[in-house]
């Protein structure tokens, strides 16, 4: 009889002996959901994933990045600007990166990039990450990152 009340708790201890060794897994979930009258929107899941700038061994050049946007505004233009100068940086050293969106290139100051009629329908436009020309003496060894920092509004047109 003790024999039996014992196995229950050899079965208990056994179980957590086998379970000595774990693997935990985290996944980050997003989502966004547009409003009908104003988005802007990555075509495909590039826009979470670092993207590369590949490096042509032959012209000693990084390949620009090219992706696309989707952009609807039923409220009026759609403008776009950069929240800050975009570079990519390898401890002192750093590179200046070009960004156009619809053909447009993008400072700190706010451009149309979708003028009224355009933006009702909503279109698919370009998007170009273009690195600076390198110096004479070439771009500079190193594991470069950045961030580039876009912001895009629409308002209704000013009566």
């Amino acid at each position: 009889m003790k024999m039996l009340a014992l196995f229950p708790a050899l079965l208990l201890a056994s179980g957590s002996l086998m379970a000595a060794e774990q693997v935990e897994h985290t996944v980050t979930v997003t989502a966004q959901i547009p409003t009908a009258s104003f988005y802007v929107q990555p075509v495909g899941e590039w826009i979470n994933t670092p993207q590369k700038l590949t490096f042509n061994a032959f012209s000693q050049q990084l390949e620009p990045l090219t992706k696309q946007l989707e952009m609807k505004s039923t409220l009026g233009a759609i403008k776009g600007y950069l929240l800050y100068p975009a570079s990519i940086i390898s401890g002192k050293d750093s590179i200046a990166l070009a960004v156009k969106v619809a053909g447009v290139e993008l400072n700190t100051s706010s451009k149309e990039l979708l003028n009224q009629a355009d933006a009702n329908i909503g279109k698919k436009v370009g998007l170009e990450i273009i690195p600076a020309v390198p110096p004479a003496n070439g771009y500079k060894p190193g594991n470069y990152q950045g961030i580039v920092s876009m912001m895009f509004e629409s308002e209704a047109p000013k009566a």
